[in-house]
């Protein structure tokens, strides 16, 4: 809970956060840091006001709640923050208009970019290098604890995940080697039995995250993504050798060189027998797992990348101090564009409200015949 707080608020930069979650309760995550409730714009709008926010900030391009922001931000007249997580997110133009706009991957800044036409930062998700650190592990599945060979997958159970063929080559090259143990972590992952090499344990907490990171030899995560998520940095921030998918347009292939682990090129990211001898290599290539972690270190410790968002909270918040300054045109397009967030999530939710009922329509209504 505490590196959640941090998240919200990184380097303390608020005095007070307050996060709105749809029909959650309300209650306190930190001193600084408290949740609020509710269920529709008006009840967001009312605490909102009362909250007297300096900058709203929305977490994911999500419909409506995105619109909650930018209409919110705009009816208090205080700067609107977009950040950018997930790949499967679908964009519209009026995103463009958040006074800041972030993605967590160089890929996700690249795309959005392109879709919104305007700069995206990329702000990567911090790793915090005094939990994600080496030692030993004390609670492992003793099925696999004392494997030669140990490679460790996290992944939910999603096509774009790619879990079936990190299992078929663990099993191809588990018949060339002795004593080789395959563990997958995720969401559904629970339903991959122990079959003497792989170990489907389903969600885990961070604490036993930890524990088989650092039981690996190398951590594999083939996904039809080629960008680094967050649970490669882990593995890199325990120093262990990572095998990641890669091409020119995510972030893997330019961080990635043989001293961290093996890329693996989009092309070949479904041939099990290509990916098994990749993972023979790494499993048997000597690494130094005190320089993987110092270089993730420097690439991916929360506390620098939480003063990286602590600075831009600053920059809007002195944005928003000089523009009383603002000339009256600009003010009137700052309504202008206030109707028109309000018109168009009016047309989406209508268009919503009809897709529903459509879909629980018969596919075909037979006609009735007329009687003589």
């Amino acid at each position: 809970m505490k590196r959640l707080a941090h998240y919200y608020n990184p380097n303390d930069v608020a005095d007070e956060v307050c996060v709105f979650a749809y029909k959650d309760q309300d209650w306190e995550m930190a001193t600084n840091v408290r949740v609020s409730g509710f269920e529709y714009l008006g009840e967001l709008e009312r605490k909102c006001r009362a909250f007297h926010p300096d900058v709203i900030r929305c977490y994911e391009a999500n419909r409506p709640y995105c619109d909650y922001a930018l209409i919110l931000a705009l009816r208090l007249d205080v700067p609107s923050y977009l950040s950018l997580h997930d790949m499967s997110i679908r964009y519209y133009p009026r995103l463009a208009d958040f006074t800041a706009v972030t993605a967590y991957t160089e890929t996700l800044a690249r795309r959005a970019a392109r879709y919104l036409r305007r700069e995206v930062e990329t702000q990567l998700n911090g790793i915090d290098s005094n939990v994600f650190g080496p030692r030993t592990p004390t609670s492992i599945d003793k099925r696999v604890a004392h494997a030669r060979y140990r490679v460790f997958t996290i992944g939910r159970d999603d096509p774009v995940k790619n879990i079936n063929t990190a299992v078929r080559a663990t099993g191809i090259l588990s018949r060339k080697v002795d004593s080789l143990a395959h563990v997958v972590a995720g969401p559904g992952t629970e339903k991959i039995a122990f079959d003497g090499v792989h170990l489907g344990l389903g969600a885990l907490p961070e604490r036993m995250v930890l524990e088989y990171i650092n039981w690996c030899t190398c951590f594999l995560q083939v996904q039809l993504v080629s960008d680094i998520g967050m649970a490669a940095s882990e593995a890199l921030m325990v120093g262990r050798p990572v095998i990641l998918t890669g091409d020119q347009y995510g972030n893997a292939r330019c961080l990635i060189n043989e001293s961290r682990g093996i890329i693996i090129p989009m092309e070949k990211v479904m041939d099990s027998e290509f990916l098994s001898e990749a993972l023979y290599v790494c499993l048997n290539r000597r690494y130094n797992h005190d320089g993987i972690r110092k270089w993730a270190i420097e690439t991916y410790d929360a506390k620098r990348l939480r003063r990286q968002e602590a600075e831009r909270y600053l920059r809007l918040i002195a944005t928003n101090e000089i523009r009383p300054q603002e000339s009256y045109r600009k003010a009137i397009s700052r309504r202008l564009l206030l109707t028109t967030v309000l018109a168009e999530l009016a047309i989406w939710k209508a268009r919503r409200k009809v897709n529903r009922i459509l879909r629980v329509l018969p596919k075909h209504v037979p006609h009735r015949r007329r009687s003589k």
